[in-house]
């Protein structure tokens, strides 16, 4: 199977003509590209915690992103969620070899995308979730060995790279399966994804541990932000603290602190 079929990528919003654009003005450059790198252990791709979405309830980046940077393109990437109870690929998903099949499906789909004269050059910003953010940072770094003319285009045009808890450092691979581990239990996994939990957990993390280190060589190249979530009984003294809008993600993510 070739990797762009594992996964999706979903143009959320385009810049729109403005009145004024000639009739042949089908296509507006954007003046940014932002890629949604979504969960790589939550198919739904909901925010953690969220069991349930109700009709009031939207995604930030499909109405917020919009409303704030109208000259943006907003696309979501996220793995194929149809995969059955017993599939295989559900089985396996935390593993290396996916890891890096997601980062070069991510490069594939982005290099569709972005195949028009009107989007050559375009500044890409990557906003990744939790292993989200892992993807992100394996298919920058493949980008960087690659000689595809297409891959350097994007390594090349990357400026900005936005994080919402994504592991970057730990202590040793222990560190690092307790990290999975506490990702894997805020979010409503399918039962396959816990068969084996603890072995595969340990591989991934030899994974991580290794991309970190890989990462670490071009990391200085961008603007990177992480965010992490705070608890919301804390004390709100936290300093720099962004609260989004209620009803655009679930009760568990309101406090984000800004590293």
């Amino acid at each position: 199977m070739a990797e762009s079929q594992l996964c999706d990528m979903e143009v959320i919003y385009s810049p729109e003509p403005s009145d004024d654009a000639g009739y042949n003005d089908e296509v507006v450059r954007p003046a940014l590209d932002i890629i949604i790198v979504g969960s790589m252990v939550d198919p739904t791709h909901q925010l953690p915690d969220s069991k349930s979405q109700a009709e009031n309830q939207s995604r930030w980046f499909q109405d917020l992103l919009p409303e704030h940077i109208s000259s943006a393109r907003v696309m979501l990437f996220s793995r194929q969620s149809t995969a059955t109870e017993d599939s295989a690929q559900d089985r396996t998903l935390l593993s290396a070899e996916n890891l890096t099949q997601f980062a070069k499906a991510l490069l594939e789909r982005l290099t569709i995308e972005r195949a028009d004269d009107e989007y050559e050059n375009v500044p890409i910003t990557f906003v990744g979730y939790d292993l989200g953010g892992s993807i992100v940072k394996k298919a920058l770094t493949l980008a960087s060995e690659s000689e595809e003319k297409a891959d350097l285009a994007i390594f090349n045009n990357t400026c900005r790279l936005l994080f919402f808890g994504t592991p970057h450092r730990a202590h040793n691979i222990m560190s690092w399966v307790n990290l999975l581990f506490n990702i894997i239990s805020s979010v409503p996994s399918p039962q396959p994804l816990k068969l084996n939990l603890h072995r595969r957990a340990i591989e991934i993390s030899k994974e991580l541990d290794s991309l970190s280190i890989a990462f670490s060589s071009i990391a200085l190249r961008y603007s990177l932000i992480n965010i992490y979530q705070v608890d919301v009984d804390a004390p709100m003294d936290w300093g720099d603290t962004v609260r989004p809008p209620q009803n655009s993600i679930s009760q568990s993510m309101l406090y984000w602190t800004v590293a």
